[in-house]
């Protein structure tokens, strides 16, 4: 799983951004559960 430096979930969570950071099959499953509840963006890394 790619990790996520500290100092860029501290920047998205000082802007009021949630960081959620799972390897790709869980950060889909989450995401279409929170897309069906909320307006939502993910990002996914999927070059490895």
């Amino acid at each position: 799983m790619m990790k996520v430096p500290n100092e860029f979930q501290k920047t998205l969570k000082a802007k009021n951004i949630e960081v959620i950071a799972e390897n790709t099959n869980k950060a889909v499953q989450i995401y279409n559960e929170l897309a069906t509840k909320k307006r939502v963006v993910g990002a996914f890394h999927l070059t490895c």
